[in-house]
Parts: structure tokens; sequence; C-alpha cells
């Protein structure tokens, strides 16, 4: 048997705020070594060497070696010290410390997995599902597909020992959120798809409602407009006892938009005429212009040009003609020229 070195990550982060070096870049020139080597083992990219182990005493003394470093065994002398496993612990300290994902992970992502199979065969499934969901929000937009894809591989087999934690399900909004706008619909479905179930399980109905709304957005963008409309439908459904809620009205502004994109326009004004009245007893002036906009394109689309103009009129009554930009947005979304988004949040 070998043996290497490993940084106790707990002693050599109290360590370094007791010395008042709160920072890898304190630390760094404390220590007179690189930035990125301290970085990198923190994180667990990189064992520590000689540099960092003569810095760190040297840094943080009075501290020894035995206080912020430890020997173990490396049980297969062939594997070299890059290619070792880093715990979760390490690289959650890393990613918490750099906020980025650690370059292993962008180059060998297969690798994360075989980290969260091993925290979960020491029971600690939830650290690994927590690692995930640190990890989703840090897909860079210039890191490529394949890294997205093992992170999803990675859900997936946490959903098979974890299948209705509260946090998988927080893991799977990220994911989906990070799937989707990747254009791997697919993937960001099955995401959403058991972020839904376990809210499910849990009986929470604005959880519920919200996993629906995030997959019709799925499903929306991956052209799927039935299967967007039957999520939307249903949330409706899960706000039925409290159709007096923001979350109730926003749906159905929701719902009539996609009325109109899939040529349902008959739909569309009876969907918009509830949510413009629903926004108006909550006295949302702003909602109640959307939705009165969002009806004379429906009117306008079903030639109904006098209906059409009333609409908009109210529309721009409830905002101002001093709002310039308001006007110009409200009258665009009317004419069809620009896309309504709603806010659901």
């Amino acid at each position: 048997m070998s043996f290497i070195v490993r940084l106790k990550n707990d002693a050599f982060g109290k360590a370094a705020r007791l010395a008042g070096l709160r920072s890898n870049y304190a630390l760094a020139k404390k220590m007179e070594i690189n930035r990125s080597t301290v970085a990198r083992v923190i994180c667990g990219d990189l064992n520590p060497g000689s540099a960092f182990i003569a810095g760190a005493l040297h840094a943080l003394s009075p501290m020894q070696f035995d206080d912020l470093f430890e020997i173990v065994g490396a049980h297969d002398p062939d594997v070299r010290d890059d290619e070792r496993l880093p715990s979760v612990f390490q690289i959650r300290r890393g990613i918490r410390s750099t906020q980025r994902l650690p370059g292993w992970f962008t180059d060998r992502p297969e690798r994360l997995l075989d980290v969260v199979r091993a925290e979960v065969s020491n029971g600690r499934g939830e650290k690994a599902v927590e690692l995930l969901a640190e990890v989703w929000p840090l897909v860079a937009d210039d890191v490529d597909d394949h890294v997205a894809r093992r992170l999803h591989e990675c859900g997936v087999y946490l959903t098979s020992v974890l299948p209705t934690s509260p946090l998988m399900a927080r893991a799977c909004r990220l994911g989906a959120i990070v799937l989707r706008a990747r254009g791997l619909h697919r993937l960001a479905a099955a995401q959403g798809l058991v972020a839904l179930a376990v809210h499910r399980e849990h009986d929470d109905p604005d959880a519920v409602a919200s996993a629906l709304l995030d997959l019709a957005e799925t499903y929306h963008a991956d052209g799927r407009m039935h299967r967007a409309i039957v999520c939307v439908d249903e949330a409706l459904e899960v706000y039925g006892p409290h159709q007096s809620s923001v979350g109730f009205a926003r749906t159905l502004l929701l719902l009539g938009s996609i009325m109109i994109e899939t040529g349902r326009y008959d739909s569309a004004v009876e969907c918009l005429t509830q949510a413009t009245s629903a926004h108006e007893r909550l006295g949302n002036a702003v909602s109640s212009a959307e939705g009165r906009a969002l009806l004379s394109r429906a009117h306008r689309l079903l030639g109904d040009d006098d209906a059409a103009s009333r609409d908009l009129h109210h529309a721009l009554a409830l905002v101002g003609e001093a709002d310039h930009a308001e006007v110009r947005r409200l009258r665009e979304v009317s004419a069809g020229v620009r896309q309504f988004t709603p806010i659901l949040a």
C-alpha cells in the first residue's frame, strides 16, 4: 500500500479564518503559491504537494502538520493522485469558494456519478443530493452538453435512492431549468416529472402547481403544446379552492396566451376574460392591462375589431399614457408583435 497526504478541510478553513485569510486570493498570497493551486486542493482536484504544505504551515502558524493534514492509505498504488475521487464535502467546499465547477468535472463529468454512488453506499444520499442542487446552477452556457447529460444521469440514480426527498425535487427543478435552456427538453421534462411526483407525494398544493407550470414551460419550449395545456389546466385545478389567488389569475393569463398561440381563439377569450376579472378583483392594474391587451389580440384574430379596440383602450387606460414604454409594450402584445411572457413566480 502507498500513502497520500490529504487536507483536513474543516480545520484548514477554520485556521484560515482565524488568521484573517478569508479568500483563496489572500491564502495564496500568504502561502506564496498560485491561487488556482489553493482552489484545486480545497475542492479536491489535487492532493496537497510540498509547496502547498510548506505554504500552509507558514501562513497558518502555529498550526502543525497534524492539525491541517492527514496521511491516508491509497489502496491502489497504480492510480494517480489526480484520479482519486474527491469527497462530496471537498467538492461542495470548493465550489462555494470558487463559484465554479471543478476542472476535473468539466473534463470527466462521469466521475461525479462515481462520487455520488460512493456517498450513497456510505449512507449519505442526502449529501449527494445537496451537491447536485449546488452544481446545477454552476453549469455555464459554454460548458459542453455532455456535462449536463452526466448531471442528469446523477439525478436519475439519486431519484431511485431518494424518490420522495423534497431536496431531490429542488435539485430536479434546478436541473430542468438548465436542461431546458440548452434545448434538452426531453431530459428537462424527465427532471420536471420527478419534482412533480415528489410534491404530490407530500401533498403540497403550491409546490405542485409550481412544478406543473415549470413542466408546462418545458413542453411549450419543446413544441408539445397539448401537454403544456394539460399541465396548465391541472395547475388551475390545484388552485381551484383559491380562485382569488394571484397564482390562479396569472395561470389563467398563461393559458389564454397559449390558446391564442394554438389558434383556439374562443377559448382564449373565455380564459382571458376570467383572468382579467380576477386581476381586477386583486387590484393588479399591470396584469389586468396585460389581460386586456391579450383579449384585444384574441378578438382581433376572431375578426371582432370593435371588441379588440375596446379591450386595448381599457388596457392603456389602466397604465396611463405617461408610461410610454408600457403603452408601447401593450400595443405590441395586442398586435401580436410581442410575445407575452407571464410572471408566474
